[in-house]
């Protein structure tokens, strides 16, 4: 399939479509921290040169989604603060958090992200202020652990 060249003295319409892309993507590149000089330059030359509708907008995509994922590989990574962490060390030692939960996440702890921090904070509340099981007797869990019993008078 022939993809038809316009050039701008045939058509004007045309000759503004082409001159819109070709901003978008210079707007797009212009200022962007991840772009280098030499890709602006190679940008400002093969735009200037293309005439083609279907090949500039492809371009202006392709280079928004590249453009956004150098930008996302090079935010920094929220890690998790020290009070979420000293709170989740808090929660763990809860008598109703299992020996392999506390293992889990005392070996991801410098790992959580500030977000999964907060999700597991959320969790792990939940789990410790979960009421006792009704009959005043100590239950077995699922995991084989009593649940609502204590040595403590």
């Amino acid at each position: 399939m022939q993809v038809q060249m316009y050039t701008p003295e045939t058509t004007p319409q045309a000759a503004d479509q082409v001159n819109g892309l070709r901003n978008l993507i210079l707007d797009l590149l212009f200022g962007s921290p991840v772009i280098t000089a030499k890709e602006w330059a190679t940008a400002v030359e093969r735009t200037s040169n293309t005439e083609n509708t279907a090949t500039l907008a492809k371009w202006y995509r392709n280079a928004a989604a590249e453009i956004s994922r150098r930008e996302a590989a090079a935010a920094p990574v929220g890690y998790a603060t020290n009070a979420q962490k000293e709170q989740i060390i808090r929660l763990l030692n809860h008598p109703a958090v299992t020996r392999p939960k506390k293992t889990k996440v005392l070996l991801r702890i410098n790992r959580y992200e500030a977000r999964e921090a907060a999700q597991l904070i959320a969790d792990l509340t939940a789990l410790t202020t979960a009421p006792a099981p009704k009959g005043g007797g100590a239950a077995v869990g699922a995991s084989g652990e009593l649940v609502g019993f204590s040595l403590v008078a």
